[in-house]
């Protein structure tokens, strides 16, 4: 290919990344173009990335173009990486656990007994890690039988599945819950978010449980899977916008978390963190990732917490696709040193 060919070609995919980064400014469910076009800033980021090295190299005035998008697009993308470090210092702690358990494997079960044991290998590794609060997505209750977890007090937000299975949410605290509720985002969703007011520091804080629609592709045609795309930027988007009321009408300090299925450069991600820190961000190191998808590694499970409140020891736990295909998330969330 004729080089002159290609810087052009090259300088047009880094203009074209222009309005792919503007896009996360746009909801959805308003313009749902706009969640979809916000899905390829990977790639457009990695193209200014290799144009700025390719124009660096070549000496040519054309460095400043990818070099400007880059700094001027950095709130787009910044969060996909943590530069601080995870042993802030706080006061009194909760040890907290995000987890999308994937039915423990309970639909795709390769033996009777697999559902069982799963769930008591969880259990005796939760108090190994001596967790003061747990919020689960994509849990069952088979049949009639409550899931229960010794010395935690409970609160679920469930559909009946078409076998008479519950399936939902759960949050389990070791401090006491003095209230609770839920939002179905749609009639007998298996999105919704609930919350339980639990006391702790000797104050009340609200603790929140989301799952959001994923994409449910099903092996379809590309029409399919593009529409598919289409209603979970849509859906997701509309679903924010409820949890940002939820938020603000909160009257205690919000620890929110779960599967979002959003990327840290999305609309909806963007609008919580206007509101609520990511834990990741204020305490995790690095790259980190909760889902694969392809071979492609996203974090899509998210921590939010109030912004009084402050996380230590970010972790995503790696090496348990046994019990599910997400990496559970956990991380200390506490007040401030009063020495500080």
């Amino acid at each position: 290919m004729n080089s002159r060919v290609f810087r052009v070609g090259l300088l047009g995919i880094i203009f074209l990344s222009i309005p792919v980064f503007l896009s996360v400014n746009l909801p959805p469910d308003e313009y749902y173009w706009a969640g979809i076009v916000s899905l390829t800033i990977p790639i457009f980021l990695f193209f200014n990335l290799g144009g700025g090295i390719y124009f660096l190299l070549l000496r040519s005035k054309w460095l400043f173009v990818p070099t400007l998008i880059l700094i001027t697009s950095f709130p787009v993308y910044s969060n996909l990486f943590s530069l601080h470090s995870n042993i802030n210092q706080v006061g009194a702690t909760l040890n907290i656990l995000s987890y999308n358990v994937d039915s423990f494997k309970y639909f795709s079960k390769t033996s009777s007994n697999e559902f069982e044991i799963n769930m008591q290998s969880f259990e005796n590794w939760v108090r190994s890690n001596q967790l003061d609060i747990l919020c689960i997505q994509e849990m069952v209750e088979v049949g009639k039988a409550p899931y229960l977890i010794d010395e935690y007090e409970r609160a679920s937000s469930l559909k009946i599945t078409r076998d008479g299975d519950h399936l939902g949410l759960f949050i389990f605290s070791k401090y006491p819950i003095i209230g609770e509720g839920n939002i179905e985002f749609a009639e007998n969703s298996y999105n919704r978010l609930m919350w339980v007011d639990i006391v702790a520091f000797k104050d009340t804080i609200r603790v929140a449980n989301v799952h959001l629609m994923s994409y449910d592709f099903n092996n379809g045609t590309l029409g399919q899977n593009i529409k598919a795309i289409r209603t979970g930027v849509m859906a997701r988007s509309w679903h924010t916008k409820l949890i940002h009321q939820f938020i603000e009408n909160s009257p205690h300090p919000v620890l929110l978390m779960g599967d979002f299925n959003e990327t840290p450069y999305s609309y909806s991600y963007r609008s919580i963190s206007n509101l609520l820190k990511d834990a990741f961000v204020t305490s995790g190191v690095g790259f980190d990732y909760t889902y694969l998808f392809l071979g492609l590694p996203f974090r899509i499970d998210h921590v939010f917490i109030d912004p009084h409140l402050q996380s230590s020891q970010y972790q995503i736990i790696h090496g348990l696709d046994h019990w599910s295909n997400h990496s559970p998330v956990l991380v200390q969330i506490g007040l401030p040193d009063p020495g500080e």
